[in-house]
């Protein structure tokens, strides 16, 4: 038998409860953030979706505020929030101080009574079987009537047991309602066990249908995370019988062939155990099994899959079980001290691949401001999304949660909590998926680039039902920025926003016009986002040169039988210009004379229309190179008649022949 010994967390939050607090294609985006009520409260201790409580359309969600005085000091708190706008359905108070109610939850769905319910667990209870032997209670709710009733209080077996610190709901008997799996890591001192009660519209049924101890004497904490592992059958994975779920269940402190190295083990649904392969059986206090999951296809067998966390690796890490194979890969945190794999889940479908994803919580990234990693196992492992926690020591990460569908879009949102933010006041955030598979927007930018021109943006695929808002950027950069609007984008430098309005979905169009304030030389990047109500999209990026013109003519004016003005700017300082026009069109070659010089210009039989000593401004003046005419009264007749311009910008050594200009008057 091992030495005696403490581990870093259970027995700590056991002596805290001796009435003392606890010391992240189509965007994803946040869905939602609830904030904790007060200080100590350890607001997202644990949360869960529940289904549709209040059968608005919306799936609801549970939260658990294990350090709650509310009722009692340190009695903890459990709340039912409404998904379509967060107010509270219900609310479940620990009866009894330093029970810390709601350590674990889990949601039952309904039976043949019809009731949602629900399962919360107070490990550090003292019942009549002894101090902290924990208790596990199960609600059910009746919208008809608004009430929240306790169906059935199960105690723990003996002192210590901290029955209740893990909780999974599972289909012991394929009649498709769930059973319900209790985690009791304390238990026979510190080896744990795990139990499984059958469930009806009445309760859960005593005794339990199985207990599975932890190894004798091992201290292993087996059952301190607990998962469903569905489609697992008799024989082991993969293998034939009963299409009933088992359990996967960790044991953090096992050692394999190092000290607390940790395990996970598979329980198929005749109660047969294999122990998975450890990818870290040499790292002592790896803690594999911290976190668990299972009961999704990630990869396309389609056998349940199955992941467990072993955060305390050097940057922390998750072993990641084919369910056919059980062959094993792992995933690592990005940096020392991140504590990657501290909390795990498989979550249905994010990227439309029909396949199952894996969301990772690792509390201790970024100064233990924490982070969401979310990813594809079908293609990968390929990184589907990230995100970090607010500012702050709150741990983002520390538990985490499937919330069910919580904006009727059809996918699953995920939750994350930092119970330690705001002086362990707490806070969650909801990340919600893509909602449409429907590719990228490309975003192209046509145009000359030349200064005083335009740059026709052209924005393609935008979502087919439109709604929301969309906004065109412009950068000088490629890097990456956060507009004041608070999108990210892949463009920065001078970065400013051209314009916005409401999204007219399957395409969109809108001009750039490019100053000759802007260096010739420039690279101007551009960028779209879409934001339909909190979903997002971004475009690709699409870029131009910007380009000095050299001396280019402007025509202000187009009416009969009124006077227009005619402008060249980026000339040569102090030169002569001489102005023609013409309504016989123009050569592409510069090969017709005009008659008063020995130069060629492209308009055919051109007509000089200047005035005798007509210059540009002198150097370092502020026309510098530009010439304005005088007015030039164009006769009322010319109704329907195009004329075309151009001017010549004379100088010994750098003669310069402008654009052609054709204007219809009006």
């Amino acid at each position: 038998m091992k030495t005696p010994r403490s581990h870093p967390l259970a027995w700590v939050i056991a002596l805290s409860a001796l009435l003392s607090p606890l010391s992240a294609q189509q965007d994803w985006v946040t869905w939602t953030t609830v904030d904790g009520v007060a200080p100590t409260d350890q607001f997202g201790t644990a949360l869960t979706g529940v289904g549709d409580w209040n059968q608005d359309g919306y799936d609801d969600y549970a939260v658990s505020a294990l350090g709650s005085d509310r009722n009692f000091q340190n009695a903890g708190l459990v709340t039912i929030f409404s998904g379509q706008d967060d107010s509270i359905l219900a609310e479940i108070d620990g009866p009894l101080a330093a029970e810390q109610i709601g350590y674990a939850l889990v949601n039952l769905g309904t039976h043949a009574d019809g009731l949602p319910k629900l399962a919360v667990g107070a490990p550090f209870a003292s019942t009549t079987n002894g101090p902290f032997s924990g208790v596990v209670r199960i609600y059910s709710w009746d919208n008809a009537t608004s009430t929240l009733s306790m169906l059935t209080e199960l105690l723990g077996p003996a002192p210590g047991a901290l029955f209740g610190s893990s909780l999974a709901a599972l289909d012991l008997d394929a009649d498709g309602n769930m059973d319900l799996a209790v985690g009791a890591m304390g238990a026979h001192f510190q080896d744990g066990e795990v139990s499984t009660f059958a469930m009806s519209g009445a309760g859960a049924a005593t005794p339990a249908v199985a207990v599975y101890p932890g190894a004798l004497g091992s201290m292993e904490m087996f059952g301190w995370a607990i998962s469903r592992a569905n489609a697992t059958t008799g024989g082991g994975a993969g293998g034939g019988g009963l299409p009933v779920d088992g359990l996967l269940v960790g044991a953090p402190f096992a050692d394999d062939l190092a000290v607390d190295a940790g395990a996970a083990v598979l329980i198929d649904g005749l109660g047969g155990q294999t122990t998975l392969t450890n990818p870290f059986a040499n790292t002592a206090n790896a803690h594999l099994g911290y976190s668990v999951s299972a009961g999704y296809d990630a990869w396309g067998d389609p056998v349940g899959d199955m992941a467990a966390g072993a955060p305390d690796t050097a940057n922390g890490s998750v072993a990641l079980w084919n369910g056919s194979t059980l062959g094993v890969i792992n995933l690592d945190g990005d940096a020392p001290g991140d504590r990657f794999g501290y909390t795990v889940t498989f979550s249905p479908d994010a990227n439309f691949d029909n396949r199952a994803d894996l969301a990772v919580g690792a509390p201790g990234a970024s100064n233990n401001q924490g982070a969401l990693k979310v990813y594809s196992l079908a293609m990968g492992p390929m990184p589907l999304h990230a995100a970090t926690g607010p500012v702050g020591a709150g741990q983002m990460g520390w538990s985490i949660g499937l919330m069910g569908d919580l904006n009727q879009t059809g996918k699953t949102e995920i939750g994350l909590a930092a119970p330690q933010l705001n002086s362990f006041t707490g806070y969650i955030e909801v990340f919600s998926p893509p909602a449409q598979d429907i590719g990228p927007i490309v975003l192209t930018a046509s145009g000359s680039f030349e200064w005083e021109t335009d740059v026709q943006l052209t924005a393609t695929n935008l979502s087919p039902g439109g709604g929301g808002s969309i906004y065109w950027y412009v950068g000088t950069q490629a890097t990456n920025s956060t507009s004041p609007e608070g999108y990210d984008l892949n463009i920065g430098g001078q970065l400013s926003l051209i314009a916005s309005g409401p999204n007219p979905g399957i395409q969109a169009s809108q001009l750039y016009h490019i100053l000759d304030v802007i260096p010739d030389g420039t690279t101007l990047y551009f960028q779209m986002v879409e934001d339909r109500n909190g979903f997002v999209r971004v475009s690709g990026v699409d870029s131009g040169v910007v380009v000095d013109p050299g001396v280019t003519l402007f025509v202000n004016g187009n009416t009969a039988g009124a006077p227009i003005t005619l402008q060249t700017r980026w000339g040569i300082p102090n030169s002569p210009v001489y102005i023609y026009a013409t309504s016989q069109g123009f050569s592409q070659q510069a090969n017709n004379p005009v008659p008063n010089g020995d130069w060629m210009v492209n308009l055919l039989n051109p007509r000089f229309i200047g005035q005798p000593g007509d210059k540009s401004g002198p150097l370092g003046a502020p026309d510098e190179g530009e010439f304005t005419s005088n007015p030039i009264n164009v006769p009322g007749g010319f109704v329907g008649v195009t004329g075309y311009f151009q001017a010549y910008d004379w100088d010994l050594f750098l003669p310069a022949l402008t654009n052609v200009v054709a204007v219809t008057f009006q």
